[in-house]
């Protein structure tokens, strides 16, 4: 499945890293979407290409995720919007 954003593909990359690892101290959000996906599902949301994707993904796009990688990438979305507590 391809990533829906640039913000989702850069953080799938990091997770694919984690799993290879060549990502040792990894963020708290990275190891458990790491321990949540197959290295498979990882590397296809990584491997997107950046071209005609919009910087974050909005409310719609991230709802069109049915699977459980986008399950798991939604929870840590909604995390770290609340965390900014709508800082731009």
């Amino acid at each position: 499945m391809p990533a829906k954003s640039v913000a989702q593909q850069r953080f799938m990359a990091m997770v694919h890293n984690y799993k290879q690892g060549d990502r040792k101290g990894a963020p708290p959000a990275v190891k458990k979407a790491a321990s949540d996906m197959s290295d498979k599902s990882a590397k296809d949301f990584a491997s997107t290409s950046h071209k005609g994707l919009p910087a974050k993904a909005g409310r719609n796009a991230l709802s069109a995720i049915e699977n459980g990688n986008g399950k798991v990438f939604m929870e840590l979305l909604q995390a770290r919007i609340k965390n900014r507590g709508g800082k731009k």
